[in-house]
């Protein structure tokens, strides 16, 4: 497949992990992990990180980020949707290719998985792909926190 732009979104913003994306893993920031594994995977062309976060910015130009976008506050919420962002990368790039999303916070994902992605998208033949894992535990065993205490999902 030609002209594969993979898209990293990276907020500097996180309740539940404070800068969780600059925290050290395994000897690299949790951002470098995506970073590294677009850059091995032979069919993704260019790396893009969009954050609203200059210190973000700044690390992924460090492991080797294509190009840098800067999100406005207001697309970087909790509530901020991927199409938001994709679309706000979109308008703020010469982007003519396909896209895959790679979401920091899969630090394990690498570069045959997603090679493996972009080559089931190709042959599939479909306008999207998306990659879930089958929860282990019943969601009737699953909580949230809400006002400091667990609440039934």
């Amino acid at each position: 497949m030609k002209n594969m732009v993979a898209i990293i979104p990276a907020r500097g913003g996180s309740k539940g992990l404070p800068r969780k994306n600059l925290r050290e893993l395994g000897g690299l920031p949790l951002i470098a992990w995506t970073i590294k594994a677009a850059k091995e995977c032979p069919l993704i062309n260019s790396v893009i990180v969009t954050s609203d976060d200059p210190e973000i910015l700044s690390v992924s130009a460090q492991y080797g980020a294509d190009e840098l976008i800067t999100r406005p506050p207001q697309l970087a919420t909790d509530s901020t949707s991927s199409i938001d962002v994709i679309s706000h990368t979109l308008e703020n790039t010469q982007i003519s290719a396909n896209l895959i999303l790679l979401q920091p916070t899969s630090p394990l994902r690498n570069h045959q998985q997603i090679f493996k992605a972009i080559s089931d998208f190709q042959n599939l033949k479909t306008l999207s792909l998306i990659s879930v894992t089958e929860s282990t535990e019943s969601p009737f065993w699953t909580f949230t926190v809400q006002n400091g205490f667990l609440a039934p999902l």
